[in-house]
């Protein structure tokens, strides 16, 4: 008895030649783009100068330049001369962290994170705090030049 399945076999292999060949081979898996979302530090403020052991708060604004709506987290670290204390998220949200997150923020909007510090003494004669936004990979930012700000803080004294 005669067994077709060599004989398919070729035929399955030259069909596929012959179609890649074409241009015309089995369809590629296009992986899935994530939506845009340019997440932004707009500005941070605070006082320019704190003397040793004084607490300071310094208030950071975030926000969804757009265009998609997305999670935005914000991440707060300090050095040198600051240390930081907590922070005080927008909306009542508590902080988990040094970062507050703020889920589904519509393109435009904003979002004010607190962040409370001490001066500390003998750490030299500034301190910094840094802060960044995230998303988690939730979306694609555009622009990642604008995602970190850093504040200075002179520290008087000891």
């Amino acid at each position: 008895m005669l067994s077709l399945r060599p004989i398919i076999s070729r035929f399955a292999v030259l069909g596929f030649l012959v179609a890649a060949a074409i241009g015309i081979a089995a369809p590629q898996r296009v992986a899935a783009q994530l939506p845009s979302a340019d997440l932004a530090i707009l500005r941070i403020t605070g006082p320019h100068h704190a003397k040793v052991g004084r607490v300071v708060t310094v208030r950071i604004e975030a926000s969804n330049l757009g265009p998609a709506s997305s999670q935005l987290d914000v991440h707060v670290t300090t050095s040198d001369g600051l240390e930081l204390n907590f922070l005080q998220c927008d909306l009542g949200i508590s902080a988990d962290g040094p970062f507050c997150e703020y889920s589904n923020v519509a393109p435009g909007s904003r979002r004010t994170t607190l962040a409370v510090a001490t001066a500390l003494a003998g750490a030299g004669s500034t301190g910094t705090l840094t802060a960044c936004t995230n998303n988690e990979g939730q979306t694609e930012d555009p622009n990642a030049s604008n995602n970190c700000a850093t504040f200075t803080i002179g520290i008087i004294g000891e």
